[in-house]
């Protein structure tokens, strides 16, 4: 007995899928954003005439000149940019004063408290620059005092905001002792101009932070797709084939293969090649 096969077409079409959304365009416009900028100066083997806290009249009511090794001068400012309505942009900076330290440290020392202080104001962030100095103060970061205490003549760090001026003095007397003093008003102002003035020739670097946004529009373009042909081609609504069925089909260039109906073994075999240029072949198991 030989089996057939019953190709049968589907009653009603697939449903449709599922809606799919799919982002296919971002766009993020910043409106405001803050940053923060330190200028950084140098100055090396410089001659400065600073108040002496042990003055014999009274500390800090004389001066005695110097030779110190390192000047640096630290200049931070808050920078600001907004986008106008327009499109242009506006940018306002607002100072957070300055840092200004002297003092007298070896080659190796000094290479030390350089890679210290670069790093630690590369490491800031922009919220940091709402602070004065942005949070820079004596005895903190590169400025401990185990730093400081290496230098053979006495450190002067100094800070300005709005012309105002202050300052911390530190005297290491032996490797126990250490004496510090800390002023401000005309003296520190004295002391710390001129500390200024001695970097104030050199080249600035100039290190900034990454832009903190504060306000941004963010535009997105979402694709939503839906389609109703899976399930409406006559090929997928055909019903499968049973277990042991093969069928295959291919073009056949012009040329004609013949039809074939005959049996090998245990499979009909079924084969047209005469039409349209497509030949079809057929292997269907026979029920013993």
């Amino acid at each position: 007995m030989i089996g057939c096969v019953v190709l049968a077409l589907a009653q009603a079409a697939s449903p449709a899928a599922e809606p799919e959304t799919q982002i296919v365009y971002t766009r993020a416009e910043v409106v405001a954003a803050v940053s923060g900028e330190t200028r950084v100066r140098r100055g090396y083997s410089k001659r400065l005439a600073l108040p002496d806290p042990d003055c014999e009249e009274g500390a800090f009511s004389c001066t005695e000149d110097r030779i110190y090794g390192q000047v640096y001068s630290l200049e931070f400012s808050e920078e600001f940019t907004a986008r106008r309505s327009d499109g242009s942009t506006s940018t306002e900076r607002t100072a957070r004063g300055r840092l200004t330290v002297t003092l007298d440290l070896s080659p190796d020392d000094e290479e030390l408290l350089e890679e210290s202080l670069v790093t630690h104001l590369e490491g800031l962030s922009a919220f940091a620059y709402a602070d004065r100095q942005a949070g820079m103060r004596f005895g903190r970061g590169p400025l401990s005092q185990r730093t400081l205490e290496r230098s053979s003549l006495p450190v002067w760090v100094c800070r300005e905001f709005d012309d105002e001026y202050s300052f911390n003095v530190l005297i290491s007397v032996d490797e126990s002792v250490l004496r510090t003093h800390a002023r401000a008003g005309e003296v520190a102002e004295h002391a710390c101009r001129a500390i200024e003035e001695a970097a104030a020739g050199t080249s600035a670097e100039i290190v900034r932070t990454t832009p903190s946004i504060r306000e941004q529009i963010r535009q997105r373009v979402r694709l939503q797709s839906v389609s109703t042909l899976g399930g409406l081609s006559w090929a997928d609504n055909l019903a499968p084939l049973p277990d042991g069925v093969t069928f295959e089909k291919r073009a056949l260039d012009h040329e004609k293969t013949g039809a074939i109906r005959d049996r090998q073994g245990d499979v009909f075999r079924g084969h047209e090649g005469r039409f349209d240029d497509v030949e079809r072949h057929l292997g269907l198991p026979v029920d013993a």
